[in-house]
């Protein structure tokens, strides 16, 4: 009977065990579908209210358009506004800011100047508000995702609305020349900005590819590569060496499909060991080590070599290397042309470590005093 009685007992407890595993078997089918619904769910709301915002914000942008019902024209230009934003001495001002910047680029280029200044209309709008105040007057490009923005306190300064003027006008360049499109558009303002030559210099002189430092240095073949951009199906050898590779691996993207050989290549190439790191370099996808802004300084060094006819001599090139364009552009061979945007970025970046000279020597004084003063002071 004992043994009868043990045995219904172990029935009925595999029974209970058998009931609990298809109760979470159930549990674990039910699960993943209460999870998809209710992300579906949040995703749906999330999509409502993105939606929304999209369908608020246009239209607040057709309210605001709606309200731009006057325009300044002047300097080649047409800026739509509303009268309640503009107020009649910032209109003054604008116009004045416009027909500066216009008659900059025509004393710089003559009547190509006009080439740079496109048909779109500007605008001027609202800027950021702070505890509900508007802080500022934005001049935009566009009412678009794609606009650029010059934002301006009332008064407005004429100065800074020319500036803007001469920004914009620097991106039509590559169109004149399409084999320039390389060369930093976004960057290419011609309003006089002797800091970029020196940020060029400091990019080059800190580079983790052997060819910015070589550059700096002054050889003309290093920065014959560093002025071209890089490919993605290039040679790494363009700009790097095999002292740079542990950089290229850190640096570089990771290939889509790989294994775990590579990953232990990596990780040894990380820890030091070259060898492994020359058999992976060529695997990795690498990033341009050198900046648009950098190389736009290269193209803006040229037109200011060309002076007034530099414009014409882009726009009537039929050079498809940008090196031989530019050198057309300034008027001097190639290897000169690098040369001296070489020495300008060099020269740019001394000046700026000489005028922090003096800051630096008067920030240790003062330190130096207050540290004396310090350690002078008696205890209470």
């Amino acid at each position: 009977m004992s043994d009868g009685r043990e045995s219904s007992a172990a029935v009925r407890r595999r029974h209970w065990l058998a009931g609990g595993a298809a109760l979470l078997c159930l549990a674990a089918q039910e699960l993943p579908a209460q999870t998809a619904a209710e992300l579906r769910q949040r995703l749906d709301v999330v999509r409502a209210r993105r939606a929304l915002a999209d369908s608020n914000l246009t239209l607040a942008r057709r309210a605001s358009a709606a309200r731009r019902t006057d325009f300044v024209v002047a300097g080649g230009r047409r800026v739509a506004f509303d009268p309640e934003v503009l107020s009649a001495p910032d209109r003054v001002l604008l116009d004045e800011g416009l027909e500066r910047g216009r008659a900059r680029l025509m004393d710089r280029f003559g009547a190509d100047g006009a080439l740079l200044l496109d048909s779109a209309d500007w605008l001027v709008a609202r800027g950021p508000r702070w505890l509900g105040i508007p802080s500022a007057i934005d001049l935009r490009t566009s009412d678009g995702a794609e606009r650029l923005i010059a934002r301006l306190r009332s008064p407005i300064d004429p100065e800074q609305v020319e500036a803007f003027v001469l920004r914009i006008a620097g991106l039509a360049i590559p169109a004149l020349a399409p084999t320039l499109s390389h060369y930093g558009s976004s960057d290419l303002g011609l309003a006089p900005a002797e800091y970029r030559y020196a940020e060029a210099g400091r990019e080059m002189a800190i580079s983790w590819a052997a060819a910015g430092r070589r550059c700096a240095t002054g050889s003309v073949a290093a920065c014959r590569a560093v002025l071209t951009p890089q490919r993605s199906d290039g040679p790494l050898s363009l700009h790097f060496e095999p002292a740079d590779w542990r950089a290229v691996v850190t640096a570089g993207r990771m290939p889509a499909l790989t294994d775990s050989s590579f990953f232990a290549l990596r990780r040894a190439c990380l820890a030091g060991n070259d060898r492994d790191c020359a058999m992976i370099v060529s695997k990795v996808g690498v990033p341009d080590p050198f900046s648009a802004g950098l190389r736009a300084t290269y193209v803006l060094h040229a037109i200011e070599l060309g002076g007034r006819g530099a414009l014409g001599q882009i726009r009537g090139a039929s050079e498809t290397d940008p090196h031989a364009l530019l050198a057309a552009v300034a008027g001097v061979p190639p290897d000169s042309l690098i040369a001296s945007w070489q020495r300008r970025t060099t020269q740019a970046l001394n000046d700026e470590r000489e005028h922090l000279v003096p800051v630096m020597l008067s920030v240790t004084g003062w330190s130096l005093l207050l540290l004396l003063g310090a350690s002078n002071r008696k205890p209470r």
